[in-house]
């Protein structure tokens, strides 16, 4: 988790990479309409101290108007970590956020004994507060997490690493999400943010661990041909799918492609894609430098569907259906059809009639790629074709 400020009880909310929220700032000050953080913003002195933290921070002239974007609605994330300033539009994390040299500047805009207010919130934060070891952390679908060590804020922000308390994927956490503390504790305020919670897996359903171990009895090792790669990857609790790339870095090389069964997120995570480097690496006739392992990448596969007869069930159904078909067809290299993907639709229970608009064409795999279902837009059905 991120620490918090907490400025005469409001508490200062910070994004995943650790900047401070001027709209809660703007709350802590009294809330005046003058002392707007727009207005601040629109400040030639503000924007050209702004300019001065982007070239401070390393971003090239050609990516700074992209990275203003960031508190003007853009979507490129390219310089998003270094961008001093950053909006987020929608959801209960909206805001403008700012880095601390911006939150300084902004509280002497709106007075100076704001301003001291806030660096001796600093002063206080800087190292003192600590979350306990055992303490219980929340994500807002109630799945629970619980931190491992007793750890301290240094340089205003706490990272405590935790452990979800359900097993499986369930627990894996996309970064940014919002984490909070079941019991308050003095000066940590509730809400912190997911850095790398992965490495959950789900047990594997009894067939597929059949089909697994099957393979692995009848398969004869043939000295490190490629599906001796492809079996041993696969001998990895989670690891349903494998694929051989050789001299994938240079003559000599395997590249080890590894996927879940997961048809929503089938790239495993880090701890999942080391377990299988190690394991393989003592089998392997290849040297250590010479074997990399690594995940599947995701290819977002968006969808804007029709239906004659929309019902949230049957929204679920197809959603299903979809997912299903993501995973049975997605090969690397392969294709989606969109023949398949209007069939997969037409399969769920309830569809009477559809009209897929999108893809138009066939979906082309890269090498390294699988297919997720993206996006699903719900179009308004027409009564004709197309």
């Amino acid at each position: 988790m991120n620490n918090l400020m907490v400025i005469d009880g409001i508490e200062v909310r910070r994004d995943v990479h650790g900047r401070y929220c001027l709209n809660d700032l703007h709350r802590a000050a009294g809330g005046e309409q003058k002392y707007r953080p727009k207005y601040w913003l629109d400040n030639k002195q503000t924007r050209e101290l702004i300019e001065q933290l982007f070239t401070e921070g390393g971003i090239p002239s050609s990516e700074q108007n992209q990275s203003v974007r960031f508190f003007q609605g853009g979507s490129d994330t390219r310089s998003l970590v270094r961008a001093p300033v950053n909006t987020i539009r929608g959801g209960a994390e909206q805001g403008t956020y700012v880095c601390k040299e911006l939150v300084f500047a902004y509280a002497m805009w709106i007075s100076p004994s704001f301003h001291l207010k806030v660096i001796r919130t600093f002063d206080r934060i800087a190292g003192t507060p600590e979350i306990p070891a055992g303490t219980q952390i929340q994500r807002d679908d109630q799945v629970t997490f619980t931190t491992l060590q007793t750890v301290k804020a240094s340089g205003g922000l706490l990272r405590v690493p935790v452990i979800a308390d359900v097993a499986g994927t369930a627990g894996n956490t996309d970064d940014g999400t919002a984490l909070r503390l079941g019991t308050p504790i003095t000066g940590i305020p509730s809400t912190g943010y997911a850095d790398t919670l992965t490495g959950g897996a789900d047990t594997e359903e009894p067939e597929t661990w059949r089909a697994r171990v099957m393979e692995r009895y009848y398969w004869i090792p043939q000295g490190g041909a490629d599906p001796d790669y492809v079996i041993w990857a696969k001998e990895i609790a989670g690891i349903t799918r494998a694929w051989t790339f050789r001299h994938y870095k240079g003559t000599g090389t395997v590249g080890v492609m590894v996927a879940t069964s997961n048809p929503v997120n089938p790239a495993p995570g880090d701890d999942l894609v080391k377990a299988v480097r190690d394991h393989i690496l003592p089998l392997a006739p290849v040297a250590g430098g010479g074997l990399f392992v690594f995940a599947a990448t995701e290819k977002s596969i968006p969808v804007t569907v029709a239906l004659a007869k929309d019902t949230p069930e049957i929204r679920t159904a197809i959603i299903a259906e979809l997912n299903a078909l993501m995973l049975r067809d997605g090969a690397p290299s392969g294709k989606i059809y969109v023949s398949r993907i209007s069939e997969a639709i037409s399969l769920a229970t309830g569809e009477v009639a559809h009209q897929l608009r999108v893809p138009a064409a066939d979906v082309v795999l890269g090498k390294t790629e699988l297919p997720v279902l993206g996006n699903i837009t719900w179009a308004t059905y027409t009564g004709e074709n197309g």
